[in-house]
């Protein structure tokens, strides 16, 4: 009789430090979910971020114009999701999860242009803006652009591909230099200064590719 006692003891002690081990397991489950819905119903999502995030919040909002940069899992929920909705919790590499909102979207506006890159800062600008009109001018007559990038220009990721620069988004440029291009008909070859130097530039085609991107803040949590 006592042995049997002791088994059915036994047994209730074993099944309540599983349900405790399992409760523990799931509270970390249970902590994201609310605040994720909290989350969700912030109305200064910033002001819940720099009091809920381990890393606060710096203003901060990741612009992306299409999947491509999101994690696997984050693509399909975000895209997906409506202006204010929370997609989470994500684990991250170093342990924790990240909530994401989205909070809101934006038009995204593809370029496409080559340049030839002059650095030239020991030659005074006049001479500096003619000798890119003098490139100007045999480009124009019909020289090649891909000769005279590889003979000129002093950007090394590109001169060596005809100074393509492929499709970009301006903001994705300095400024200077996206303001010139977007100003310019397609086709035009033309000449900009920017903080890298002088660019000589041959703007290939008009905005296009227009596409709906996502905004989004995120908020981390540690174990």
């Amino acid at each position: 009789m006592l042995k049997n006692n002791q088994f059915y003891w036994a047994a209730i002690l074993i099944s309540l430090l599983m349900a405790c081990k399992t409760t523990q397991k799931g509270t970390p489950n249970n902590d994201a979910e609310n605040l994720k819905r909290k989350f969700e119903q912030a109305d200064d999502y910033a002001a819940f971020i720099a009091k809920n995030s381990e890393r606060g919040y710096d203003g901060e909002i990741d612009l992306f114009p299409d999947r491509d940069g999101l994690a696997s899992k984050e693509d399909s929920a975000a895209f997906s999701a409506q202006k204010g909705a929370v997609v989470g919790p994500f684990a991250e590499s170093k342990g924790g999860y990240q909530l994401v909102r989205v909070v809101g979207t934006y038009e995204t506006k593809q370029l496409k242009a080559r340049h030839i890159l002059l650095q030239m800062s020991e030659v005074p600008m006049t001479a500096q803006d003619n000798f890119a009109d003098k490139l100007i001018g045999e480009i124009k007559a019909g020289k090649s652009f891909e000769m005279l990038a590889a003979k000129h220009s002093n950007d090394q990721t590109n001169k060596n591909k005809g100074g393509e620069l492929g499709w970009f988004e301006p903001n994705a440029m300095v400024q200077d230099f996206a303001e010139a291009v977007t100003k310019q008909p397609k086709d035009a070859v033309f000449k900009v200064r920017t903080m890298f130097g002088l660019h000589i530039v041959h703007k290939q085609e008009v905005l296009q590719d227009r596409r709906t991107g996502i905004r989004l803040v995120r908020l981390f949590k540690n174990k």
